[in-house]
């Protein structure tokens, strides 16, 4: 089993795993079916690509390199935020 992801090779290949094993957790009821084994490689393989998200790819958290980037940032959140609200409040009304 894998260590370390190194690669992207390695990455895809580990969230394939990741995905199969989720569906088949989905199939039969819930995490708390799958054989302890199945269980432990998903956690460790889990593990192993965040944390090759978050040093590789660097996925999150998000930080904008600029001004007019952190504007647009806050501005984008601050305007889901407010249709999600309008939603929200509409399905109460």
């Amino acid at each position: 089993m894998l260590t370390k992801i190194r690669s992207q090779k390695e990455y895809k290949m580990a969230m394939k795993t990741v995905e199969t094993l989720l569906g088949k957790a989905t199939n039969m009821g819930g995490f708390h079916m799958l054989p302890k084994d199945e269980s432990a490689m998903l956690a460790k393989l889990s593990n192993l690509a965040e944390t090759y998200e978050d040093n590789t790819m660097q996925l999150l958290p998000i930080q904008p390199k600029t001004l007019q980037e952190a504007v647009n940032l806050k501005w984008q959140n601050k305007n889901y935020h407010s249709q999600a609200c309008e939603k929200t409040l509409y399905r109460c009304a």
